[in-house]
């Protein structure tokens, strides 16, 4: 939007001209954007990796989350919350990335930043693996 102030009424986005976007999520200090063929956009603050680019670097307009088409992953659900993000793809699987203090990506980490989207292991109780329909990060 080329404005960090706060935004109190909806306004397009100019950069996602001619892109269907079929989801958005709001986080703490950044949002979570998904498109109509499973492509997620993240913009705002990446200073705990939340972004998932790869780096700490914060965003005005959103950016591709590139991980995804480099691994050929179709999302169908995301959310953004406190300095963190998770997604589900088409084939069930969760994503987390972002601040992983006290363990809250599920992925065996208590400390930490991971700045990539990374693969979540669900298991049952009897220690098989599962698929995911939806995910909420929570404030």
């Amino acid at each position: 939007l080329d404005d960090p102030s706060d935004q109190c009424i909806p306004k397009v986005i100019d950069s996602l001209k001619g892109i269907p976007i079929v989801g958005a999520s709001a986080g703490h200090r950044h949002s979570i954007l998904l498109d109509k063929q499973g492509g997620v956009y993240t913009c705002g603050s990446g200073v705990t990796g939340a972004l998932g680019h790869g780096n700490n670097l914060s965003h005005m307009y959103p950016m591709k989350v590139m991980e995804f088409d480099t691994e050929n992953i179709q999302i169908m659900q995301i959310s953004a919350g406190v300095d963190m993000s998770m997604a589900v793809s088409t084939t069930g699987r969760v994503y987390s990335w972002g601040k992983s203090d006290g363990g809250r990506l599920g992925l065996g980490l208590t400390s930490g930043i991971v700045s990539i989207p990374r693969p979540v292991e669900l298991r049952n109780s009897n220690g098989y693996a599962i698929k995911a329909i939806d995910v909420e990060c929570a404030y």
